[in-house]
């Protein structure tokens, strides 16, 4: 390609005087952000090899250092030999565009984290729910035993161990719904490690009779 020429709204673009952009292909491909350099002189190489129009987004780097993205659609004329005479199209800045197509993305992304925080929430609500039933009844159980059965010091103390066992279950089931639930104004911290390897304790015997 012998030059590169643009209108007043390419120099404007770009941030460049007409008089110092030098008016050559490696003028134009030097403004090109580095990252981006080698994907565009090969899909224009290529486009002027196969005889195609071509168009792409890319980014720029202005003299200010600022950085642009820019989209151009191009067509290749020819002579009459089939030597490339001239590349014209359009050329037009859609920073602001990419810009709020990355905050959408970002939003969609924020938004289905949050879902799925809402889903597993509910689940541990559920799970929660399950446990603690039981939980409550199989407590109750113990705690009656104790005021109404003759036991010898020995039971007694493995019904205490058991009461304390499930207090602890419950415990736990507290700091999963505190975790996956709704923030709380005052929050604190949790040591999730330790909470999940309690969980793993608990469904482990369920996890192995299911394999």
């Amino acid at each position: 390609i012998d030059g590169w020429w643009g209108s007043e709204e390419f120099y404007r673009i770009f941030g460049l005087d007409q008089n110092e952009f030098g008016g050559s292909y490696k003028a134009f491909l030097n403004t090109v952000h580095p990252e981006d350099r080698e994907l565009v002189d090969r899909t224009i190489q290529k486009a002027l090899g196969g005889k195609k129009a071509y168009n792409m987004d890319h980014r720029i780097v202005r003299p200010d250092g600022s950085v642009r993205t820019v989209y151009q659609e191009c067509k290749i004329y020819y002579r009459e030999k089939g030597k490339p005479e001239k590349i014209r199209g359009i050329l037009q800045d859609i920073t602001e565009r990419k810009q709020a197509e990355e905050k959408l993305k970002t939003f969609q992304e924020q938004l289905m984290h949050s879902e799925k925080l809402s889903s597993i929430g509910k689940l541990s609500a559920s799970i929660a729910h399950e446990i603690n039933n039981p939980l409550f009844g199989i407590r109750n159980v113990l705690e009656r035993m104790k005021i109404t059965v003759k036991l010898t010091e020995t039971d007694e103390r493995f019904i205490d161990m058991a009461i304390s066992e499930t207090d602890r279950i419950a415990k736990l089931t507290q700091k999963l719904n505190k975790f996956f639930g709704p923030a709380p104004e005052n929050k604190e911290n949790v040591n999730l490690n330790h909470i999940l390897e309690e969980i793993i304790l608990l469904i482990q015997k369920e996890l192995n009779d299911r394999k």
